[in-house]
């Protein structure tokens, strides 16, 4: 019989990363999709916007460019700020399963010597 290969995580045939190869493929290609499709919709607005418009910000203008450079421009700060923001969340739950990894690690180290302590009365 086949010995089925399982990592430290669990899955048969999980990658060291945890994950499934093939679902990391696709959420690469996903990735990748969606950046692609992002350039395109950023060069087809800048294209269809060559008006030069100068923004008054606070009472100081700045310089001309054009409209569709401008609305990429901000529509990516939006994006990468969105992207920052998230970030945090992201990294406290992160430190938190770790955190916890290291519990289970040492409960079960604990648990393990118990076992292997003899019985006294």
């Amino acid at each position: 019989m086949a010995k089925s290969s399982k990592n430290k995580s669990g899955v048969v045939g999980a990658d060291k990363s945890g994950g499934i190869p093939l679902l990391n493929w696709i959420k690469g290609f996903l990735l990748l999709s969606l950046g692609f499709a992002a350039l395109i919709l950023g060069v087809w607005v800048s294209v269809d916007n060559p008006q030069q418009v100068t923004l008054v910000l606070l009472g100081f203008s700045l310089p001309e460019i054009a409209l569709g450079v401008m609305v990429t421009g901000i529509l990516l700060f939006g994006a990468v700020l969105g992207f920052l923001f998230s970030l945090a969340p992201t990294l406290k739950l992160t430190n938190e399963n770790l955190s916890l990894k290291r519990k289970l690690r040492r409960r079960d180290k604990e648990l393990q010597r118990l076992r292997k302590a003899p019985l006294t009365d």
